[in-house]
């Protein structure tokens, strides 16, 4: 029988308890990933440093030109590089998600590419949150 994925306050507790053990942090991320939730495995494997799971959610971010998972590596100091950055675009272009290619291609300062892509999204802008 598979195991249930953890709600919202154990989940909690399995992030930032202390009695949490690495290893469990790792087989909570494991069965995320099996899911298909990379957000949150991602999360869970960046806490204790897995640098396997880590490596298998960067790959399925980069086969399905998944953004926001590219950018919590960033954020982790786990560089992605340009040419990273440009496979991911044209996954996610190929997947018919010009918005994400959109800011792939601009992470990979890519204007070949992106004056391509503003022929299908002419006015479009990445939001910026105010103040960031």
């Amino acid at each position: 029988m598979a195991q249930e994925l953890p709600d919202a306050l154990r989940l909690r507790e399995i992030k930032y308890g202390a009695k949490t053990t690495a290893e469990e942090r790792s087989r909570t991320a494991r069965l995320f990933l099996d899911a298909g939730c990379l957000s949150e495995a991602l999360d869970l494997f960046l806490i204790v440093a897995d640098e396997k799971g880590i490596r298998q959610v960067k790959q399925k971010a980069l086969d399905e030109g998944r953004p926001a998972l590219l950018l919590m590596l960033e954020r982790a100091e786990r560089g992605v590089t340009p040419e990273e950055w440009r496979a991911a675009g044209q996954a996610a272009r190929a997947a018919d998600r010009p918005r994400e290619a959109f800011r792939c291609f601009t992470m990979a300062e890519d204007e070949a590419a992106l004056e391509e892509l503003r022929s299908e999204l002419p006015d479009y802008e990445i939001y910026i949150p105010q103040g960031k």
